[in-house]
């Protein structure tokens, strides 16, 4: 399935959400993405909705294009690139999406509970680290 990244936060959290899957399986279909699609997200606590705003081609080690560094929340899915490989590649397409609808889980950083701090699945069950 698609995996979280760590330093990412769920849907609601109003910070980036960084979603990474295999480019032959869940996020097969990534490519055909447009600017303006939109993307649901369901969670055991609201449904959320992402527009698509860009798609690009950056280097597997290009930390500016994870957009974590980012003070809203958007949503950033990427996979390996080019799409017909099956191995480990130098670059990854991403998908940019801006939040236009969802609950508010918390407002700011300050907000947020220590226990948040985990990975999501795409079951939405959260995995916390061990502090």
């Amino acid at each position: 399935g698609a995996g979280q990244s760590m330093g990412s936060m769920p849907p609601g959290f109003g910070r980036p959400i960084l979603l990474g899957g295999h480019n032959n399986s869940y996020f097969k279909n990534i490519k055909k993405y447009i600017v303006g699609d939109v993307i649901t997200i369901t969670t055991n606590y609201g449904v959320y909705y992402y527009r698509v705003y860009e798609t690009k081609i950056a280097g597997r080690n290009d930390y500016n294009a994870t957009h974590l560094e980012y003070q809203k929340e958007e949503l950033i899915l990427y996979t390996c690139y080019p799409f017909s490989t099956l191995r480990l590649t130098k670059q990854r397409y991403f998908v940019y999406a801006e939040k236009i609808a969802g609950p508010i889980v918390v407002n700011s950083l300050s907000e947020i509970p220590a226990s948040a701090s985990g990975t999501q699945d795409a079951n939405n069950t959260q995995n916390t680290t061990n502090q």
